[in-house]
């Protein structure tokens, strides 16, 4: 039992190690080069380095989004979602097509995620 409680938490402790990087590498994939920023939904504020991003310090409490990416498209804003499950963000936000867009938004800059350093200050 120890043993599967300790063998479990040193898989958490791994992959929450490597999920900063899966998001900053996802985000940038999707954005390839346009405008683009990164929200963190339950805190109503963008990440201010790596650190905000790992599994341990991630908003978890919403069901239906923990971050928010926005991408500047041609004409519109084009929004994705994180998931914890995929490590990547999938297209789509809830109710966003509904005409309700999300309370909180972010503004798109160029190079958001490519910009954002490791630690925070």
């Amino acid at each position: 039992m120890l043993l599967g409680m300790t063998l479990t938490l040193a898989v958490a402790s791994f992959l929450g190690v490597l999920q900063p990087s899966n998001l900053v590498a996802s985000a940038q994939g999707i954005a390839k080069g346009r405008p683009h920023c990164i929200l963190l939904l339950d805190r109503k504020q963008l990440p201010r380095s790596w650190d905000d991003l790992t599994l341990f310090s991630m908003d978890k409490r919403r069901r239906d989004h923990h971050a928010m990416l926005l991408v500047k498209g041609e004409n519109r804003l084009l929004p994705y979602h994180w998931s914890y499950r995929s490590q990547g963000f999938l297209p789509g936000i809830v109710n966003w097509d509904n005409h309700r867009r999300p309370s909180e938004t972010c503004t798109p800059v160029d190079g958001f995620s490519e910009e954002l350093p490791l630690f925070n200050p």
